[in-house]
């Protein structure tokens, strides 16, 4: 056989491949709208552990990181920086909501493990 005659043998058998493993995971209302061109909303699936969790509703936040989280972040790259880090760079470094990260921060001021000079974005963490 010749080279095309084999790139053209590897793809018929990948396509077919792929096509029965779009159909097996497939449920009849998916097949069903691909002939009519209708639009069916996505739902659960019968065999997804999705179908027997409720629904969510409340909050539009997502899960909030808890302060300890972003303390021992901070702890571990201050203790790292002898020399102290700026606030907007120990932000970065260690991720997380504003509000979490300056609430972190205001604990471990008043814990005595962090020591702070400056203000605002001239704020400067050290390790105590």
């Amino acid at each position: 056989m010749s080279l095309l005659a084999d790139l053209e043998a590897l793809a018929v058998s990948f396509a077919r491949e792929v096509l029965a493993a779009a159909l097996r995971s497939s449920t009849l209302l998916d097949l069903a709208s691909v002939g009519a061109r209708a639009s069916v909303p996505p739902g659960p699936r019968l065999g997804s552990s999705r179908a027997a969790e409720p629904e969510r509703r409340g909050s539009r936040r997502g899960a909030r990181t808890a302060p300890a989280d972003i303390s021992a972040k901070a702890l571990e790259v201050l203790r790292r920086s002898p020399d102290g880090v700026r606030t907007e760079t120990l932000r970065t470094l260690v991720g997380g909501p504003k509000p979490a990260y300056q609430r972190a921060m205001s604990m471990l001021v008043t814990d005595g493990l962090v020591s702070k000079t400056g203000a605002k974005r001239g704020t400067t963490y050290q390790a105590a």
